[in-house]
């Protein structure tokens, strides 16, 4: 059986989807030669990302439909996720910021509020676009698969 070169998988706003699809993922990522270090930053935008759609575009509303592809070609490993729920606020992507932090009391840490910080922080491009049928993020690492920077 050939190894996948590309994903393209059609979810659901739901916690399980998201599991299946990183699962999915991990597996292309392997065929595509990608290292541990590399491979655990790459799911852990995809994660964000796909948390990010069913929590903020469809308000935690389970069974609203969402896409994610992924492909390497020669810009880098792209990821793309497209949803046709509630659009991002206008600049939430030009400034990405970390949530308020207490450097004396690690314990009180923010449960929420890293993702676009953290999206920002492990890929080479962060793109958003509300387009008439949806949204579209696209995600791409430049860098090498092989190892983390």
């Amino acid at each position: 059986m050939q190894p996948p070169t590309q994903l393209h998988l059609a979810l659901t706003s739901e916690p399980d989807s998201v599991r299946k699809a990183a699962e999915a993922l991990r597996a292309l990522l392997s065929a595509l030669g990608c290292g541990p270090e590399a491979m655990a930053e790459i799911e852990l935008c995809a994660v964000e990302a796909m948390n990010n759609v069913i929590e903020h575009a469809y308000g935690s509303r389970p069974g609203q439909p969402f896409e994610l592809k992924a492909w390497k070609d020669a810009s880098g490993l792209v990821l793309e996720l497209r949803d046709e729920g509630a659009s991002l606020p206008a600049g939430a992507l030009s400034r990405p910021s970390l949530p308020a932090v207490d450097p004396e009391a690690r314990d009180t840490l923010p449960e929420g509020g890293w993702g676009l910080y953290i999206l920002r922080e492990l890929m080479d491009e962060v793109a958003y676009e509300a387009l008439p049928s949806g949204n579209r993020m696209r995600l791409v690492r430049r860098r090498s698969l092989t190892s983390s920077r």
